[in-house]
Order: C-alpha cells, then sequence, then structure tokens
C-alpha cells in the first residue's frame, strides 16, 4: 500500500511510505485491553461461509453421520454435548449443543430439519453469542461412473451479538494508538474505487458498489472503537449523474437497502446516541429516500457521542453556491447589511459548520484528486492518499494513516493557530473602536440561528406512513 501525504498547502512530501498490508479475517477469543463499549448498530452484518468438497462417500452414507447430532461430541472438535430434545413432526426435531473448552463454552438450541438423504438444516433458536446462525448442508450425487462419490455443500450464515472480534494483536494496536498517541476527532474520506475492484476481481459492478457500502459500516466501527468520534463520507457527487442509468440505479437501490438497515437499528441509535446527517442537494433524491433520509436526520440531529455525516448528491462547489444564495436572502430580508459577509461567515454557513472541522482528508483508490469535496473544509487538513480500492480497505491501513497524523498533528496544529491569531487580530483591528461592532456580531448571530431554523423545518417536513 502507498500512501502520499499533502500538507493543507497543497506540496506533495518528497518521501512516499510503502508498507504491505494483509487482509486479516481471523477471530479470536482473547483481546488486549478494555472491550468497546458497545457494537455499532447498523455495523453489524451477517457473515457467510460456503464450501463445496467432492468426497468419495454415497450421499446417504454422509447424510446419516451430519443427521445424528446425538453422536456429535464423540467426532465433532469441542463438542462437549450434543443431545436430542424432541420430535417437532416428522422432518423436524429440537436439538441442544454445548461447544468450547474451559474456560470458555457456548450453548444453543437449535431446530433441525431434514430430509433424507439430500438436505440437513439448523437454526440456532436460543443462544448467548449469536443473534442469528444457520447451518446448512446438502447432499447431491457425484461423479456419474462412480456411484460412491457425492457433492457436499456447507453454508453457515452468522450474526454476532457483541462487537467484531478482534484480534488480539489488532487489539493491542489498537490501544498502543487510541491511549499512547493524538487521536484526530473527524476524519473525512472519499470511498473511490468500487468499480475497479469488481473488475479486478471479474464481478460485477453491482457488487462492487455493495462490498464498497458494507465496508462503510466497518469502518464507522473501527473509528467508533478507536475514539475519532466524527466520519464524515463521499458517497454521491452530483458529477455522478453522469453515469449510466442503470448504474445510478444500483446506486440508489443499495443506498436504500442500507438505510432500512440503519432505520432497524433506530432504538439502539437513540441509546447510543448517533447522529446521522446526509449533506448535499436532497431534494433531488427520490421521494421514498428522501422521506427516509430526512426521517433519520431528524430523530438523531441532536446527539453527539458519535457523527456520521454522509455527502450524498454533493460537490464543495455546490455547497458554496448555495451559501452564496442564503447570504444573499439574508441581505434582502433585512437580516444582514452586505458589510457584514466575509470569508468567516461563509464557513459558518457551511453544512459541518457545527462540528469540528476534518482533522484528515482520506481518499482511497490511488487517485490523487480532491474530486470537488469538501474543498473550504479541509484546508487544515492532513491530506492522505491511499493506493488500495475502498472495498479492500482494512483496519491496518485506519492504523498507519492514524501514525500518519500522529507524526504531523504539531505542525498542523502549529498552522491552525497561526491562521487564527492572524484572523483574529484582522477583525479586532477591524471592529476596533466601531460603534458597529457589536451591532454587526448580533446580526450574524441571528442569522445563523434563523439559517439553522429554516434547515430544521425542511427536515420536519416528512410524509409520516
Amino acid at each position: 500500500m502507498m500512501f502520499t501525504n499533502v500538507h493543507a498547502c497543497g506540496h506533495p512530501e518528497r518521501n512516499r511510505f510503502v508498507s504491505i498490508f494483509r487482509s486479516n479475517k481471523e477471530r479470536t477469543l482473547f483481546g488486549l485491553g478494555p472491550k468497546p463499549p458497545f457494537p455499532f448498530p447498523f455495523a453489524q452484518k451477517t457473515q457467510k461461509y460456503a464450501e463445496k468438497r467432492l468426497l468419495g462417500y454415497t450421499p446417504t452414507e454422509l447424510y446419516d453421520v451430519v443427521v445424528d447430532v446425538k453422536k456429535y461430541r464423540e467426532f465433532v472438535p469441542w463438542c462437549v454435548k450434543s443431545d436430542v430434545l424432541g420430535l417437532e413432526y416428522p422432518g423436524m426435531f429440537k436439538a441442544r449443543m454445548e461447544i468450547g473448552f474451559p474456560p470458555v463454552k457456548e450453548s444453543y438450541n437449535a431446530l433441525v430439519t431434514y430430509h433424507k438423504p439430500t438436505v440437513v438444516k439448523s437454526v440456532c433458536t436460543e443462544g448467548k453469542l449469536f443473534n442469528h446462525l444457520t447451518t446448512e448442508w446438502k447432499f447431491l450425487p457425484g461423479i456419474e461412473t462412480n456411484p460412491k462419490s457425492l457433492h457436499v455443500n456447507c453454508v453457515i450464515n452468522m450474526l454476532s451479538k457483541s462487537t467484531p472480534q478482534y484480534t488480539w494483536f489488532q487489539r493491542f494496536v489498537c490501544n498502543m494508538i487510541r491511549y499512547g498517541g493524538t487521536i484526530p476527532r473527524h476524519i473525512a474520506i472519499v470511498m473511490d474505487g468500487n468499480r475497479r475492484y469488481a473488475r479486478d476481481k471479474g464481478v460485477a459492478r453491482s457488487k462492487g458498489h455493495l462490498l464498497g457500502a458494507d465496508k462503510l459500516f466497518e469502518v464507522c466501527q473501527w473509528c467508533h472503537d478507536l475514539g475519532i468520534s466524527e466520519l464524515t463520507v463521499y458517497a454521491f457527487s452530483l458529477e455522478n449523474l453522469k453515469r449510466s442509468q442503470d448504474e445510478i440505479d444500483t446506486l440508489m437501490s443499495i443506498a436504500r437497502n442500507k438505510l432500512l438497515e440503519i432505520e432497524k437499528s433506530i432504538d439502539k441509535i437513540h441509546e447510543q446516541q448517533i447522529c446521522i446527517r446526509v449533506i448535499g442537494e436532497i431534494d433531488l433524491i427520490q421521494d421514498d429516500l428522501q422521506i427516509l433520509i430526512k426521517k433519520l436526520m431528524s430523530q438523531t440531529k441532536h446527539y453527539q457521542r458519535f457523527i456520521l455525516n454522509v455527502c450524498f448528491y454533493y460537490t464543495s462547489r455546490d455547497e458554496i453556491t448555495n451559501v452564496i444564495k442564503d447570504l444573499a436572502s439574508g441581505v434582502e430580508k433585512n437580516l444582514l447589511e452586505i458589510n457584514d459577509i466575509d470569508d468567516n461567515l461563509i464557513v459558518r454557513c457551511l453544512s459541518l459548520s457545527s462540528t469540528t472541522l476534518p482533522d484528515i482528508f482520506l481518499r482511497t483508490s490511488g487517485e490523487i484528486r480532491l474530486s470537488d469535496f469538501l474543498l473550504v473544509q479541509c484546508r487544515f487538513s492532513l491530506w492522505l492518499f491511499a493506493d488500495v480500492y475502498w472495498p479492500a480497505f482494512n483496519l491496518w491501513h485506519l492504523y498507519w494513516i492514524l501514525i500518519q497524523y500522529e507524526m504531523k498533528s504539531n505542525v498542523l496544529t502549529n498552522v491552525k493557530q497561526k491562521c487564527s491569531d492572524i484572523l483574529n487580530k484582522f477583525y479586532l483591528q477591524d471592529d476596533e473602536d466601531t460603534m458597529h461592532a457589536r451591532k454587526r456580531v448580533t446580526r450574524i448571530e441571528n442569522f445563523l440561528k434563523s439559517l439553522e431554523n429554516e434547515r430544521y423545518k425542511k427536515l420536519e417536513m416528512v410524509t409520516i406512513f
């Protein structure tokens, strides 16, 4: 993976950091340091494992082994108990299993359905570790010339009740970074590379976009666990409307499904005080998506524990244009005077004005350009460009980004402070001994409050079905 560091002034550094990371999907029973206080509600997703083998048995022989749950404890690794609790009706029975080794054990009840000699399916009904766990075996005839052969398909779907588990080394590095360094409060990401990732993997573009959406939820969990309190992502540019209608429809369908997933977790979102905001030309979006977006924004607008900003139907030029229109309207309504308008007021009217500005600007895929994303808000950010497609972005990439920020944080802080001092000195000189200074401040504050109320009113105009 390659990163190019660019300071706020826009000059690339001479050195490039090259490091190789491997995707690590291992799970561990033990971890170092405290566990995260809660699982991110919509970051959890069902994990699927599937395998197909050609074996030297008849379908009936292997079926008889798999369906005989009572004998699992004799040959299944770490299975210490396996009992049939009773027959529900022909083709279905209840079973109880206990798997593990001291001090870690998991017991659960399962409903087993079967159809001899082709299918055995187990669905977990009661357990401490999983919200959802299904295992399905299918036994099909093998080679035509060899009757003692079969194709066996095994598919496991599971959804853990807890936060995604890290390996002990991932948790160790997480704690080293979180408690031993400077953690950014806000990261902005251009999620680039979904289509090229799909092309390289030989799958449909829609699959690449879907994996990219899943990756966003995963990164939300990582940011929360690392103590990063705000994440802003570039999900859909107004320039993307130039793409084919089929691709746009696919992106809207994925967005709709993900919003529905979030809506199903709304109770946990309230409990954990997560704010969800969509920034962009929301009124151009399809009506059903508008309703979902505005409803979620209205319900979570006051939360501050974790903030997710999704730039959707957005460009920075369009955002600045809308701010200029708002300011012109303020002058027309006599809320402002033309001399009240300056660069500071423009920044305060932008969508992210109520929160911290991004500490890091990150773009994946190896492209080194800004793509009209948060051009004003990221003027003091550390710019990083990662040579990895967004769906392949992993925890180690994020760790490396945070290490880069730790190395540059003092420089960035000093630059921000110097610019702030210069601006404050300029405003003090401008307002010193001016009779209208206090009135100007009052006008600006009243205008900003009016603008905020107007934006909130648009969110409240939601049809509830």
